[in-house]
Parts: structure tokens; sequence; C-alpha cells
């Protein structure tokens, strides 16, 4: 199957990294023609079908984001741009393709293990297999450093895994599944990323959530039991990857928030100018109008922010401030954007058979998944110079006191 974006001069769209225009195009042509028609039924089913993906993979969608010679070559702003137009068309499979594909992809590629990378990371880029990132626990979501699933030293070499996963996506059909875990115990302070592969996987499906958001998505709870992993198993060669990784999967999590809102503006733009009411459009009242140009300007703020925050990554900048400042704004928007588009609707925008419901039911995971809002917005407060205290909890972080109180910590 012929690869559809190389048909764009792949130079002249690396050095347009603003707009991308013939990118876009040819993937918004392919996704309205071929995905769009099957979304309804498999929302409904609650069932994405992986095929979908593997032609994605097939056609060079899924490396984009990639070094140029592994099939790609556009950096993050393209990974940026192939999830915004997934969302635009359907939050369940952007978000299975930027959990189970992009991210674990580009971890075994970064980890500079060549067999990791040909083994599993090229299988996760093709969209051969759904693949997991399973961090999340019960008691360890914004905390991070709370985790308490542990990867202890093995006699004879590699490491044993033991703890509980929550939330993830794609975690009962994943080929293979990256892991984080605390080195040796659940009170050190080093986390290391493992590799967890199978057939069957070596993990145990505890619990499967029924979700209203990203239903056709499949999302888990996952236990591991003395799963046994080889020394090369660990990705991460440096403590600060896992941050990092955080902090490019926010660049990711604005883009889907971008993509919903443009997709329910979208919608909520053709039915204000096809519905009339006393005699014209309802677009053309002022109520509506201003609604849905208050929507464009923030979409268009959104994905700026976005957009810069991925371009400063391909740069080089991996700081937290840009991701975090994009998704605190992104997906704030979304949720206000596609309620607006669900009022224009009306009580049609109750109803199944329109997708603007969907795209708000989707919206409001963005403020909460990949870091809420309320982390976000401490990161960046700390970033502009407020008194923000140190890690909540009493783990680590910078001791900032409360001046002319005695030296008492902020708490």
């Amino acid at each position: 199957m012929p690869t559809l974006w190389r048909c764009c001069d792949v130079g002249e769209v690396a050095g347009d990294r603003e707009a991308m225009t013939g990118f876009r195009s040819v993937l918004r042509e392919y996704l309205d023609e071929r995905v769009r028609p099957q979304v309804s039924a498999a929302e409904q089913a609650r069932r994405l079908p992986w095929q979908i993906v593997r032609q994605l993979g097939e056609l060079g969608y899924l490396s984009v984001g990639l070094p140029g010679e592994h099939g790609g070559g556009l950096g993050k702003v393209g990974d940026f741009v192939l999830i915004e137009e997934l969302a635009r068309v359907w939050g369940s499979l952007a978000m299975a393709v930027m959990s189970s594909a992009i991210i674990p992809a580009r971890l075994c590629l970064e980890s500079g293990s060549t067999g990791l990378w040909e083994r599993h990371g090229q299988r996760a880029a093709r969209g051969e297999v759904p693949a997991a990132f399973a961090l999340t626990e019960m008691d360890a979501g914004s905390d991070a450093g709370a985790l308490v699933t542990v990867a202890e030293a093995a006699p004879g070499g590699g490491w044993r895994l033991n703890g509980h996963k929550a939330y993830v996506t794609c975690g009962a059909d994943a080929g293979f599944g990256i892991v984080g875990a605390k080195l040796e115990s659940p009170d050190a302070r080093e986390i290391g990323l493992f590799l967890v592969a199978g057939n069957p996987m070596p993990w145990r499906v505890s619990r499967r959530h029924d979700m209203d958001c990203h239903r056709a998505v499949d999302v888990v709870d996952v236990a591991l039991s003395g799963v046994k992993v080889d020394a090369a198993a660990r990705l991460d060669s440096e403590h600060k990857n896992i941050w990092r990784s955080l902090a490019g999967e926010r660049i990711l999590s604005t883009a889907l928030a971008v993509g919903l809102a443009q997709g329910a503006l979208d919608a909520g733009t053709r039915y204000a100018s096809q519905r009339h009411q006393f005699g014209r459009p309802i677009g053309s009242f002022g109520e509506i109008l201003r609604m849905l140009a208050d929507s464009e300007a923030e979409v268009s703020a959104a994905r700026a922010l976005g957009m810069q925050a991925a371009v400063d990554w391909d740069a080089g900048d991996h700081g937290a401030l840009g991701p975090s400042r994009a998704k605190l704004f992104a997906t704030e928007v979304a949720v206000r954007v596609t309620e607006r588009a669900q009022h224009v609707h009306g009580g049609y925008g109750q109803m199944s058979e329109f997708d603007v419901g969907r795209f708000a039911r989707d919206a409001r995971m963005g403020p909460v998944g990949g870091g809420v809002s309320e982390i976000q917005a401490r990161i960046v407060a700390r970033a502009i110079g407020l008194p923000v205290p140190g890690r909540p909890g009493g783990r680590p972080g910078r001791d900032r006191r409360l001046p002319g109180a005695g030296g008492r910590k902020i708490t």
C-alpha cells in the first residue's frame, strides 16, 4: 500500500512547521473518506477495529514524528498535526494512536536498544499490534512519584515486577507494554521504565472500565505478579527520561484537545448555517454568532500554543513549561467549545446520531488525563515566579518558606 503522506515534499513540509498544509490536507482527505464512515458503529459497539490503526501504520502516518531514517522526519510537529486531525474525526482513534503507537514506539527508539526497537518499537510504529503505556496507579495519578509498583533485581540478572496499574489504554489486547516501576522499593525516588512482552502477556487484566468518554477504546487495570524481564528490557538510561516522556505526552494531549474542539466547531458551524428559525439561519443571530466566533478564536489560540510547544520541542527544549501551558489552556478550551457546539444543536445535541455529543464527552477527559489541570497550573505558576510549594505529600521538592512567618513552610 502506498505511503500517502509521502506525496508531499518532506523537506518542504518540515520546513513550514506552522502550516504543513500538504500533509494535513492529504491526511484529512483520507480520514474523511476512509475512517469517518466507521465511527458511529464502532462507538456503539465500544470497539475500535485495530485494522484502522494498522492501515494508518502501513501508510506511514504513525511514524511521521520519528527520525527520517525510521520513516518520519516531521518531528513533534508532525505528531501534533496527526493527532489533531485524528481527533477532529474520532477522539477514540486519536487516543489509541497516541497511547498505543506513538508513545511506546518513541520510548523504544529512545532507549538506545536496537533489539527493543526492532522487536517491539517498529511493530508499534507500523500499527501491527497495540502497545500499552502503564504508569498510573490507583494512588499515583497526578503524583507519579507515589508509585508502589516495584522492580526488584532478580537472581541471575534481570528484574521482577510486582504491582498494579490503572487505566491502561489498550491493555487487554497489547502485544507489549511499558511499565513504570520504583527501583527495589516503593520508597525509592528513582522510577524505571520496563518493557513487558509475551504471548499471552504476562500481566493479568484485573478490571475493565466502562468509560463515558473515548468509548471505543479499551481501558483496563492490570496486575503484575513476579513478572520477569531481562536486564535489557529497561528502557530508560536516565531517571529524567520518564519526566521528559510525560512532557512530550502533554503536547500530544494538547493536539487531541484541539482536534476535538475543531471537530465540534465545524459541526456547530454547519448546523448553525443549515438550521433555520424565524425565517433565517440561526447562525445569523448574535447570540449564536458570538458563541461560534469566540470558539474559533479560542481554538486558534490553543493550536498556536500547542504548535509552539512542538516547535520548541523539536528545537531541543524539552522543559515542562511549554507543554503544560498548552495542555492547561487547550483542554479547558475544548470543554468550553464542545459544550457550546452541543448547545447550538439544541435537542439534537443530546442525540447519538449527531457527532457533537461525542466530541463533548471526549473533551471532558482532557483536563484530567495526562496530568490534571491543577498540576499544569502549578508548573506554569512556578515558572512565572509564584511561590509554589514543593511536591505535596512530603516527597522531595523545592523547599519554599513563607517570608515573615518565622520560616514556616508553605503547605
